[in-house]
């Protein structure tokens, strides 16, 4: 009998009955049921860089290890593990250094590959002469990099984002020592604890005002994807509670926060990431393309001629997310900034935070040099708005301003819904 003849014969089985169909069904949906419930409490883990041992030894796998594979799927895939190395990576997968420059340099506008994380996901296609023809990273259900080769031999890059469903979450937390340390214990970031202390820092003193036994909620819309949580979420809304005092700040349709009083709480953001005043070398062009290969190469930020060591600050209170090196970002660093906004700063001289550290408006947190490639030393700032790279010289940025009268009754409506969430939790 032939393999084909083989893959046609079709097992049978025993007849089933509708109670039994019934009862299967009732096992597999209380099976959602905790899954989702479970899911809701995820806390996404730390980011991990990973170095990038582009010199190291590059080998190949014997012919007998690949399998045929259909072209719509991966001919090698893994799950990061705590570690692992891209270079190495590459080589597990039979992939020359050479391919891998190519995509790093593919990558440089988007910086995907050289923070990954566990649990992250990594598939590679080959062409048929044993290249990198695609490669994709899977950061969660909603969120794809895929890298594809071009007929030049260059890659071009591509995002895939899902909206998925955002189903709310209470959380809710009382104060022993500090908020960080409640926040944190009641399953908030890092990153969560520092926005919400900006928010409210006119009207708490986090670091003499806070006592035991405060209470805390935070109205929180987490992602899913086909029941799945991705781990990504946005803050709506954040009750404190002090004795008979209560402060409460909500966050509008337009993405800021105001209080209960439509007063803007937002900090708002330096206008330049630095002081003085130095020439803009390159502005920021999201069609930018290849002189030769025709290919887009976008600009996502806004470089300053700045001499090597200028201080370089952080433009608003947040999260060092990353520091790293890159073959041609060179040393750059990345700030959270609550759930919404994120900034690069690139070729780096010297960073002056690590991962994880909190840093206020106007600290230090760099200085700049000429690392990477480039043509001479500058300061690359980049800004991104809910993952979307923007203009940091022409976006709007958030100011502590009074919403205005026009949009007060939508926002007052809005109010109302969020404070009966909070109150029935």
């Amino acid at each position: 009998m032939s393999q084909l003849q083989r893959l046609k014969i079709q097992p049978k089985f025993p007849p089933i009955s509708r109670k039994q169909l019934a009862a299967g069904a009732s096992v597999l949906m209380m099976a959602a049921v905790l899954m989702i419930s479970q899911n809701s409490a995820y806390t996404p883990q730390q980011r991990i860089d990973i170095a990038l041992d582009v010199n190291g030894p590059i080998g190949r796998l014997a012919a007998d290890t690949w399998e045929p594979a259909p072209i719509n799927t991966p001919q090698w895939q893994t799950i990061i593990k705590e570690g692992d190395n891209l270079s190495a990576l590459f080589q597990q997968a039979g992939l020359s250094t050479h391919d891998l420059l190519n995509v790093l340099d593919a990558d440089l506008s988007v910086l995907a590959l050289d923070t990954l994380r566990p649990g992250h996901e990594l598939k590679l296609w080959k062409t048929d002469d044993g290249h990198l023809a695609k490669l994709e990273l899977v950061f969660n259900a909603a969120h794809q990099v895929i890298f594809e080769r071009a007929s030049s031999g260059e890659f071009s890059y591509r995002e895939v984002k899902r909206e998925g469903n955002w189903q709310p979450q209470i959380i809710s937390g009382e104060i022993s020592n500090s908020f960080y340390n409640a926040a944190r214990a009641s399953g908030l970031s890092a990153s969560d604890a520092v926005f919400i202390g900006t928010l409210f820092r006119d009207k708490i003193d986090f670091t003499r005002s806070i006592r035991k036994g405060d209470t805390f909620q935070v109205l929180r819309k987490n992602q899913y994807i086909d029941g799945a949580a991705t781990g990504e979420h946005k803050i709506m809304a954040v009750r404190f509670q002090r004795g008979n005092t209560r402060f409460e700040v909500f966050r509008n349709n337009d993405g800021h926060f105001y209080d209960e009083n439509a007063n803007g709480l937002s900090q708002g953001f330096l206008e330049r990431p630095y002081r003085g005043k130095f020439r803009i070398s390159s502005r920021f062009d999201p069609k930018r393309k290849h002189p030769v290969t025709g290919l887009i190469r976008p600009h996502n930020g806004v470089d300053f001629a700045t001499p090597v060591g200028t201080p370089v600050l952080a433009p608003a209170d947040g999260v060092v997310r990353t520091v790293t090196n890159h073959r041609f970002a060179g040393r750059y660093v990345v700030i959270q900034h609550g759930d919404r906004y994120r900034t690069r700063f690139l070729h780096l001289s010297r960073a002056l935070v690590s991962p994880g550290q909190t840093v206020r408006q106007g600290q230090v947190i760099a200085r700049s040099g000429a690392t990477g490639r480039i043509t001479g030393p500058h300061l690359h700032y980049e800004l991104h708005v809910n993952g979307r790279p923007v203009d940091p010289l022409k976006v709007h940025l958030p100011r502590s301003e009074k919403l205005a009268k026009s949009q007060q009754p939508q926002y007052f409506k809005l109010v109302k819904q969020r404070q009966l969430m909070l109150d029935l939790s």
